[in-house]
């Protein structure tokens, strides 16, 4: 089967016709080049096959992808295939992802304040070695873009924290009227380094910085996957935290983001002990607070294991 056929493409801006009946096929393993001048709607034909063309363009024609027709689709059937079907890499190399590297814990916030997502992940900067393998992580680094409606993001990522220190498992939150990052410090836990492998947290006045220093930390060593929710009470905040290599999690509890913080649960060698855990072989759970109805629906869905 054809993996992506488009038949009398056409993109407008009102009156104005830029793209006019493009169609080419394109089967599983193949490469298809576009050719022509500055201006001829390489880029928008490109966009369009995602369905990411910029606002008051408007696509005729038909783009089938994996089977399915993409002009006029719902989002969510749009969202599936971005980035798992198909994908795009700029053409602006210095504003572009790297498609060879690794990244880690694309995170999503919405920020109501300024009405825009907010997407981080972290990726690093130099690979390991035999003499040095966890170079690897300290040079992870967060990095960002920002978008109104996930359709269109902001030109170049960039470095969401200026410290000199790998960072990974970022998480954001606006509490009153600062926001707090939530920090996993990636670099190895040393006499000179002893914050090493533990969670640590930020906070700033804007969304996008500067942030504070981080914290002295808030977790023991070797923890990672940060989630920051509001007690049932709405007094006090938890932070549940994953212990690796393992399935448990610890919990800590403040008044206020910025502390200070005592912990209250953690990973223990009593399995009988340990208060939340995640099935055998999986990481990185999420915890999210939900109501009463939430919590009978999902049982009624799935079942319960006490």
């Amino acid at each position: 089967m054809t993996l992506l056929s488009v038949a009398g493409l056409g993109v407008a801006f009102g009156s104005r016709t830029v793209v006019d009946d493009v169609s080419f096929t394109l089967d599983r393993g193949e490469t298809l080049a576009l050719v022509g001048e500055s201006g001829s709607g390489k880029s928008l034909t490109a966009l369009s096959l995602l369905q990411l063309l910029p606002p008051g363009a408007a696509c005729t024609g038909s783009i089938t992808l994996a089977g399915d027709e993409l002009v006029g689709a719902p989002e969510a059937s749009l969202r599936r295939h971005r980035g798992g079907t198909a994908g795009i890499v700029f053409q602006e190399p210095m504003t572009s992802l790297n498609p060879l590297k690794r990244i880690g814990a694309p995170k999503l916030y919405y920020d109501k304040a300024t009405s825009q997502y907010l997407l981080t992940w972290h990726t690093p900067h130099l690979e390991g070695t035999k003499e040095d393998p966890e170079r690897y992580w300290a040079s992870q680094r967060t990095l960002y873009v920002t978008s109104k409606d996930l359709k269109t993001f902001s030109e170049s990522p960039k470095r969401l924290f200026p410290w000199e220190m790998g960072t990974i498992d970022v998480g954001i939150r606006r509490v009153g009227e600062r926001y707090y990052a939530l920090i996993k410090d990636e670099r190895y836990p040393t006499p000179e380094w002893t914050t090493g492998k533990t969670v640590r947290i930020s906070s700033s006045d804007s969304l996008l910085g500067p942030y504070s220093l981080p914290s002295l930390p808030i977790s023991p060593n070797f923890r990672e996957a940060p989630m920051l929710i509001p007690s049932p009470d709405g007094q006090a905040w938890y932070l549940y935290y994953e212990q690796y290599p393992g399935v448990s999690y610890g919990l800590s509890v403040a008044l206020q983001p910025n502390g200070p913080w005592y912990q209250v649960s953690g990973y223990t060698s009593v399995p009988a002990w340990n208060k939340y855990e995640v099935p055998a072989n999986l990481r990185h759970g999420c915890m999210l607070p939900i109501n009463k109805a939430q919590y009978d629906a999902l049982v009624a869905a799935f079942g319960i294991e006490k």
